[in-house]
């Protein structure tokens, strides 16, 4: 029962919101990330982190799929200079659909980042959602500066991770405590190679799973291109680098201090989910 509640009060929370009624052409993944964030966390106490990551992966889909719609137009320029300024002034020179994404995506993240601070204690924590919500802004501008076929395969595996950096940034500040660990710039780079190889899985489950629809950047694609194979020896090859960056996640995870054990935990279950998604093909994006 708390479980059907808590789902109706997020479904409200986002009709509420009025971006799936002037948004037509965004996707509407309200259960799917629902869905997810229990997979990345299925214990009670992280009910405030399942609802933050729902919230946030929804509207940066969204986002997604305006750069889609509006790639090729000057208006896109406007809305990207917004979020890199984060500043709601910005949003006088927007189409009214690029005004409604930022200004709920600026609203949101003030309110996450409130949220976070009164329970678990943490300081300036909306300047890290920034942060990772600017690095997300320069893959979107990059996206439109190369034709996805076209980026080689180190490029494209790239791309990825400010995706799985949203997501852990969210994380870390929602199961760990300011007098736990203070330097949170400091943690990620001593686990670069953590954070590297769970966005690496994520990316080439996600090709495995979509490369049938040929509509994105593919590493399936990529390799093809660049050793002149055939699909099925790329997709052993892809399958292949999963395999080595599990070996260097299970080599990591035991090397951490208990402070963070539900980070971690956090941060490998984002490559299961990925492998629960994409086992039998697009289990994200195909809603039939």
């Amino acid at each position: 029962m708390n479980l059907l509640l808590l789902k109706m009060k997020e479904s409200w929370w986002w009709n509420n919101l009025g971006l799936s009624k002037n948004l037509d052409f965004a996707r509407d993944r309200l259960v799917e990330c629902f869905m997810c964030a229990v997979g990345l966390a299925f214990e009670l106490e992280y009910k405030s982190f399942r609802k933050w990551i729902t919230r946030v992966v929804n509207l940066i889909l969204i986002i997604d799929d305006v750069y889609d719609v509006y790639d090729s137009l000057e208006e896109l320029k406007h809305f990207t200079d917004a979020i890199e300024k984060w500043d709601i002034r910005e949003t006088d020179k927007l189409l009214e659909c690029m005004k409604i994404c930022f200004q709920v995506l600026y609203n949101r993240t003030c309110e996450i980042a409130y949220e976070i601070e009164e329970e678990n204690g943490w300081n300036q924590v909306l300047l890290h959602l920034q942060k990772v919500i600017y690095v997300k802004h320069y893959w979107w501008r990059q996206s439109g500066t190369i034709k996805p076929t076209h980026r080689p395969l180190k490029s494209t595996l790239a791309m990825v991770s400010s995706f799985t950096s949203l997501i852990l940034t969210h994380a870390f500040f929602s199961t760990t405590h300011d007098e736990g660990i203070k330097n949170m710039a400091d943690f990620l780079h001593k686990n670069e190679d953590l954070v590297y190889n769970i966005s690496l899985i994520l990316r080439l489950l996600n090709d495995l799973g979509t490369f049938a629809r040929g509509n994105a950047a593919s590493s399936i694609l990529c390799y093809m291109r660049e050793v002149h194979s055939s699909e099925e020896i790329a997709r052993k090859h892809i399958k292949g680098k999963i395999d080595n960056a599990w070996k260097k996640i299970n080599e990591k995870r035991f090397t951490q201090v208990p402070e963070i054990s539900s980070f971690i935990n956090i941060t490998t279950n984002i490559a299961r989910v990925g492998h629960s998604l994409y086992q039998d093909g697009d289990g994200f994006g195909d809603q039939e």
